[in-house]
C-alpha cells in the first residue's frame, strides 16, 4: 500500500546548488535558512510577545493612569522598549531570511530563494506592511 505525504518535509529542501540539504542555520552568507532551529526558536519568541502585547495594552489602557508618560515605572517603559526592539529586530531578520521559491514547479521538493534582492522585493510586497 502506497502513503501520501500530505505535508513536505521542511527540514530537508533543495538548496540553492541543487543537492538536499537539511535545515542549517545559513544558506548563504548572512541568509537565514527559514526552517533552522534558531530561526522557528525567534518565531516562536515573536508569537510570545504578541500575545503579550495583544494581552498587555489594553491591560495598561484601561487600568493604569500613566503608560507611557512621566508617571510610568521605569521596569514597564524598559520592557515596552525591549518588546518593540525585538520587533524591529525581527523585521531586520526577515529580510535576511531565505524564501520558499513561489516559481518551483516541484511541490514536494521545494526550492530556497536566498538572493537578498527578491527577498526583499517579496517581503515589501507581503507582511512588512503588517509588521511594521
Amino acid at each position: 500500500k502506497k502513503s501520501i505525504a500530505l505535508l513536505p518535509d521542511f527540514h530537508r529542501v533543495k538548496g540553492h546548488s541543487g543537492d538536499d540539504q537539511t535545515a542549517k542555520c545559513f544558506i548563504a552568507t548572512g541568509i537565514f535558512h527559514p526552517y533552522s532551529t534558531p530561526r522557528l526558536a525567534w518565531d516562536m519568541y515573536i508569537v510570545f510577545l504578541l500575545i503579550y502585547t495583544a494581552l498587555m495594552v489594553p491591560f495598561a489602557l484601561a487600568f493604569q493612569a500613566a503608560v507611557c508618560g512621566e508617571d510610568a515605572d521605569l521596569g514597564s517603559t524598559i520592557i515596552l522598549w525591549l518588546v518593540d526592539c525585538c520587533f524591529w529586530i525581527d523585521i531586520i531578520l526577515n529580510f535576511r531570511t531565505a524564501i520558499l521559491d513561489p516559481n518551483a514547479d516541484n511541490l514536494t521538493q521545494m526550492q530556497l530563494v536566498s538572493d537578498p534582492k527578491v527577498i526583499a522585493k517579496t517581503y515589501l510586497k507581503g507582511w512588512f506592511w503588517l509588521d511594521v
